[in-house]
């Protein structure tokens, strides 16, 4: 099946669907819509904020991060006005924040110790009297990969 079939295809469904076809008519708006706004704004924006929907005479603008919105609401006169050139007919603009993507999880940082890193600490806990202090030192280097050493009583 040829890609560009899939639109005309679908399109006959939700004309035959009960119910769907009242949405058919909004949805193509919408996509002329959004191809307008687009073209409205700036290169650096167009990836980063779509038309989510138009209704009573104002569109909804989604970004996809609070910084692309804060962008888009400091330039809401000027894009009004362009889209206006445009055609677009409308009474307000609103933006909101919706990510496109969610954010990757974040990762647990696990640090290693070198083993140079586990001497030095050794060295340490050899010039220290018993103490806690000590106790966790002697720990920590033992958590080094290599493991714990048997005689800690060379510097």
């Amino acid at each position: 099946m040829r890609p560009a079939a899939l639109p005309q295809t679908l399109g006959k469904i939700l004309e035959k669907s009960e119910g769907l076809d009242r949405l058919l008519p909004h949805a193509r708006s919408l996509v002329g819509l959004r191809e307008q706004l687009a073209q409205a704004l700036p290169p650096g924006l167009r990836k980063h904020a779509t038309l989510a929907n138009f209704k009573n005479g104002t569109l909804v603008i989604f970004a996809d991060n609070s910084a692309v919105a804060a962008k888009l609401r400091l330039m809401l006169t000027a894009l009004g006005d362009r889209l206006k050139t445009s055609g677009v007919e409308h009474t307000g603009i609103k933006v909101e924040v919706q990510p496109s993507e969610p954010p990757p999880p974040r990762r647990n940082k696990q640090a290693v110790m070198s083993a140079s890193g586990a001497d030095s600490l050794r060295q340490l806990s050899a010039q220290l009297p018993d103490s806690k202090l000590k106790t966790v030192i002697d720990r920590l280097a033992d958590s080094a990969p290599g493991g714990a050493v048997a005689d800690r009583t060379k510097p």
